[in-house]
């Protein structure tokens, strides 16, 4: 995760297609040995015994036991080797984690993956992409810029938002995101932005908004913001699990591609619909008002899209609306329309 490199097929045997070796993989896994799963349900965790912090605990429950990491080909206890075939020192065994990670920030690996990572999230592509999946057989697409983000990173001290600072200043992230004839189908050198999904919080949050329907989360106060829950694996949520929400007690990892879920939820699940159609929402209001239907149109269109709509798409819609015989049925189709939009849910 930190270093972008894919070692899961060393597991088994040296990997076939890059430069890992079994004997790298399990003396990574080794400085997770003295980590312990206690299995118990629903109170599952996890402990790590600290020069023998844990040990009275232990022995109060004998059916936990630590993990001893061996070496599936030699069948040896493997002790703790860092990836550069160096061998942590028996003296300096007290928190094998806190080592590891020392040794890792301290290589080049880190910062280059984070300058990577960081990159993709604002740009929908990564100089290696996928962002975790730096290899032999796929060089990143800028190479220079890679490596100059990365060693001002690290100059700054891994300082997360000098570095999101540094790649919004750029003129690159601030290119239109309408292609020209040119670099219409560019997709690897950034000459113009890539349109991203909004993430599954954001996007909840933004329906919210423009339907002025508050999502409820448990006993969290009216209004709470899906983006504010801090664990959000304790609030049950269809909308926030069908579009990829991370659970926080993780790295978070999600994946911003469509899927046929989130087809079938906005064609049917209660976000989109009902939120709509609530009464004292947004467009309630709206209609039990003397608003026209041009008023209630530029409305939506302002909340939804930050734009007024066209006079084309007014003239449409106007009529469209004036075919319709239930006057709040065609408000809602176009309600719903513009929050299941592209223009709507990715940021371009």
């Amino acid at each position: 995760m930190f270093f972008g490199r894919r070692i899961e097929c060393s597991q088994c045997h040296n990997h076939p297609f890059d430069r890992w070796s079994q004997n790298q993989y399990w003396g990574l896994a080794a400085f997770f040995g003295r980590m312990t799963n206690t299995g118990w349900g629903y109170d599952n965790a996890i402990f790590d015994d600290l020069n023998g912090h844990e040990e009275d605990y232990i022995e109060s429950k004998p059916e936990i036991t630590f993990r001893k990491v061996i070496h599936p080909r030699t069948r040896q206890l493997t002790p703790p080797t860092f990836m550069d075939g160096r061998v942590l020192p028996e003296q300096a065994r007290t928190d094998l984690r806190m080592e590891l990670a020392k040794w890792m920030t301290s290589h080049p690996y880190f910062a280059e993956e984070a300058a990577n990572r960081m990159w993709g999230y604002f740009f929908s592509r990564g100089f290696v992409d996928p962002v975790d999946d730096f290899r032999l057989t796929n060089p990143p697409t800028n190479p220079e810029l890679l490596t100059a983000l990365a060693r001002d990173f690290r100059e700054h001290g891994y300082d997360l938002k000098h570095l999101f600072r540094t790649i919004t200043r750029s003129r690159a992230y601030q290119l239109s995101s309408k292609p020209n004839e040119t670099n219409r189908d560019d997709r690897m050198n950034y000459s113009h932005a890539l349109p991203r999904a909004l993430e599954a919080e954001v996007l909840l949050d933004a329906i919210s908004d423009v339907t002025g329907v508050p999502e409820v989360f448990g006993k969290e106060p009216p209004g709470t913001r899906a983006i504010n829950l801090e664990m959000p694996s304790n609030y049950p949520s269809t909308f926030l699990s069908i579009y990829g929400r991370p659970m926080r007690d993780v790295v978070p990892e999600r994946s911003g591609k469509p899927n046929l879920s989130q087809a079938l939820h906005m064609l049917a699940g209660a976000t989109h619909n009902e939120k709509v159609s609530k009464e004292g929402g947004v467009l309630d209001r709206l209609l039990k008002s003397s608003a026209t239907d041009r008023e209630i149109i530029t409305a939506f269109y302002l909340s939804a899209l930050t734009r007024f709509p066209s006079e084309r798409e007014l003239t449409g819609l106007e009529k469209a609306i004036s075919a319709e015989p239930y006057r709040h049925v065609a408000f809602e189709d176009l309600v719903w329309s513009l929050i299941g939009s592209r223009e709507f849910v990715e940021n371009h």
